[in-house]
């Protein structure tokens, strides 16, 4: 990524920073960035419940009224670079991808990520341990404009957890 606004590139890591989780979505009290869909990825495999996720930093838990905007608000209002909606009604946020999540083979072509959101059925909320991800593609393009050097431990996947620790102190 390049702080020119290419947004396509996600950081990935060994290990998330903790976990929260909150019992329904929140609203946020301004615009949001929008957020940049990277397409339908998979939780680890095989995946046990009892495991973490890809996506392992915060959770609204299971909601009736899911929506992706309800997602992305949440994560952003929380601090996180990246939303994923699953099943449904899950979402989940981070600051990067942990465990061996990894994006469908095909670029869904087969549909995987195909269950719509418990509040809008208009809306794709991923699939069966699978993902819909989005970025919020300004957060590590400002990162990088404060903290240049950084881009080089971001090569090496070592900047997610610590970008957000850094990041949220010079806001």
């Amino acid at each position: 990524m390049s702080s020119s606004g290419s947004s396509t590139e996600v950081p990935t890591s060994t290990a998330p920073t903790g976990t929260s989780s909150a019992s329904s979505s929140s609203t946020s009290s301004g615009a949001l960035p929008s957020y940049t869909p990277l397409g339908c990825y998979s939780e680890p495999t095989p995946y046990s419940p009892d495991e973490s996720r890809a996506i392992p930093n915060a959770t609204t838990g299971a909601l009736t009224d899911q929506t992706v905007e309800g997602c992305v608000d949440y994560c952003y209002n929380l601090g996180y670079p990246l939303a994923a909606v699953e099943h449904g009604n899950l979402c989940f946020c981070s600051d990067g991808i942990y465990y061996g999540g990894a994006p469908v083979p095909n670029g869904n072509s087969a549909g995987e990520c195909a269950t719509p959101c418990s509040g809008d059925s208009s809306e794709i909320c991923g699939g069966h341990y699978l993902f819909d991800l989005y970025a919020n593609p300004t957060f590590l393009d400002e990162f990088y404009a404060r903290f240049p050097m950084a881009r080089f431990h971001a090569e090496k996947r070592k900047i997610g957890r610590y970008a957000r620790r850094i990041f949220r102190y010079l806001e």
